[in-house]
């Protein structure tokens, strides 16, 4: 199988990353009641009622807060030029403020810079907003709508490109085997930060297909509809266990189904891209849902935003999902699949994590389905 051409991924690789998740090992503080800040702890991110769980590392995770405000910073633990923040609101208007610092300043402090004044943002189209560019490491964020909250895909932008965060996470043998699974942290495996590409689909499309997996929520990719099902190809970086996998997209019915495999089956054809500019193709043999059985799938009876699947208790290295609808065309800002990981692999700056002494990767496995312990797939959040 030929790898997904070279330009496409430079010129997803290109964007920048979204420096308010998790996984980029930021640290979250809240407002307590006498007006000072008070440290979250990130284990809260899978409550769907606090402010941890905007951080999660869905890019399009939505929240359900039960005020009409929320007031937190968060500590990017470097300093960013920071120059784009995007919010998408449920059925609400309201005002998004940013204010920048260097240091964790009171928020009765003066030194805290408001580059712009409040943004104003409502149901009908995602808050996409751009400024002239800050350098700061702490930033506060202030959203004011009417209760209940109800927002998604809270991203800042800034200098830091997928390019700069690495392009793997460590090999699967290479893991360090905690038992505490508390320390674990959920990723998206799926995401180019960890190394998964898009590299074959059923028929063509409108834009970039690894625009499912970057971590940019206003991309897409679309397809139209048709007859036969639609099917896109993602390759992880390694085998890995996997829990759940999420499709975000604009209202659509249909069926979702995901089919897993440590390695490409024989059964499935697939041809090199014909350009530089072009992915490659794969096509379904007639009699391949006879033969193989999805992990998972979810049938759609209305058009909805979010798809969902539980694919706990697997491995893979290849998800081909299929998408069935008509006459909804598919138009997806984003596909993930999540799964676990040790903490000290809880950050995208996974260069930092190779070069880390007890982690360096270890050789290459010769069997490509690994022994996955019990404790490598704990209850999903």
């Amino acid at each position: 199988m030929q790898p997904v051409p070279e330009s496409a991924v430079t010129r997803i690789d290109e964007q920048a990353v979204n420096l308010l998740t998790w996984q980029m090992d930021i640290a979250l503080f809240e407002l307590g009641d006498a007006g000072e800040w008070t440290p979250v702890e990130r284990s809260s991110q899978g409550t769907s009622e606090t402010v941890a769980s905007l951080l999660a590392s869905a890019k399009a995770r939505t929240v359900e807060l039960p005020d009409s405000t929320i007031s937190f910073a968060v500590d990017l633990r470097d300093f960013y030029l920071i120059d784009r923040v995007f919010l998408e609101a449920k059925g609400q208007s309201g005002s998004l403020r940013l204010a920048f610092a260097d240091d964790l300043l009171s928020p009765e402090n003066n030194g805290w810079a408001r580059p712009i004044g409040p943004a104003q943002f409502s149901n009908e189209a995602p808050t996409d907003l751009g400024f002239s560019p800050v350098e700061a490491r702490f930033v506060w964020i202030t959203v004011e709508g009417s209760a209940p909250l109800s927002i998604s895909a809270l991203s800042l932008f800034g200098d830091l490109t997928l390019a700069d965060v690495g392009s793997a996470l460590p090999p699967f043998v290479s893991w360090p085997m905690n038992t505490d699974t508390n320390l674990w942290q959920t990723i998206d495996l799926g995401s180019r930060p960890a190394g998964a590409r898009v590299t074959h689909l059923s028929r063509s499309g409108l834009g970039n297909p690894n625009a499912l997996i970057d971590t940019d929520p206003a991309t897409l990719f679309s397809v139209e509809s048709a007859p036969e099902p639609f099917y896109f190809l993602v390759e992880l970086a390694d085998v890995y266990p996997v829990m759940r996998a999420a499709l975000h997209m604009d209202p659509a019915a249909g069926r979702l189904a995901l089919y897993g495999f440590t390695q490409l089956p024989e059964a499935l054809e697939v041809s090199s891209p014909e350009s530089d500019e072009s992915f490659g193709k794969i096509r379904i043999p007639s009699d391949f849902t006879e033969t193989y059985v999805p992990l998972a799938s979810v049938h759609l009876e209305e058009p909805t935003d979010y798809a969902e699947l539980n694919i706990e208790g697997h491995s893979l290295k290849y998800a081909l999902v299929q998408w069935t609808t008509n006459p909804h065309t598919l138009s997806a800002t984003s596909f993930s699949i999540y799964g676990n990981v040790p903490a000290p692999f809880d950050l995208y700056t996974i260069s930092n994590v190779l070069t880390a002494p007890d982690l360096a990767p270890a050789e290459p496995q010769t069997n490509p389905t690994p022994e996955v312990p019990d404790r490598l797939v704990p209850a999903s959040q």
